[in-house]
């Protein structure tokens, strides 16, 4: 089966504590993209594609 890739759209605290671990121990999804205004927040995700705000 295939898996979900969701794309995250901040790198808020919640996003970090909550929702990336839900994600990971899911059999069905993967966290395939996140945006952020800093690079630097984004990068702790260890997502493989960051986008950045005005860019």
């Amino acid at each position: 089966m295939k898996k979900i890739r969701w794309g995250i759209l901040s790198a808020a605290n919640i996003a970090y504590d909550q929702l990336l671990p839900a994600l990971r121990r899911s059999d069905r999804a993967e966290a395939a993209a996140i945006a952020s205004k800093s690079e630097g927040r984004a990068e702790r995700f260890n997502i493989p594609t960051i986008y950045r705000k005005g860019l």
